[in-house]
């Protein structure tokens, strides 16, 4: 990745300008989705493996699980004490 930054703007991926990174961002992330790999490859192109990751990492914090997906860590109302009439069923646990 950096070396395709290096060739490309003589320069390291870091040291870019914002601009220049996301030009370089955008033309590496469509070129990887005209590849054709294996879905669960291990040849995945680079940019796609750390979109994926950055994805898993945010939606698993505490903010993306519980500000940007919907969260409900109890779906119900707790009720202590019913009779199993009222519950209908009983349970495994």
């Amino acid at each position: 990745f950096d070396e395709g930054a290096n060739k490309k703007y003589g320069d390291s991926f870091v040291d870019l300008n914002t601009e220049q990174q996301h030009e370089y961002v955008k033309e590496i992330h469509a070129s990887a989705l005209g590849q054709k790999f294996a879905r669960n490859s291990q040849k995945k192109p680079f940019i796609l493996t750390v979109k994926e990751l950055t994805l898993l990492g945010f939606f698993t914090s505490e903010v993306g699980a519980t500000q940007v997906l919907q969260y409900d860590p109890v779906p119900e109302a707790y009720k202590g004490c019913l009779s199993l009439e009222e519950v209908g069923k009983t349970w495994a646990t």
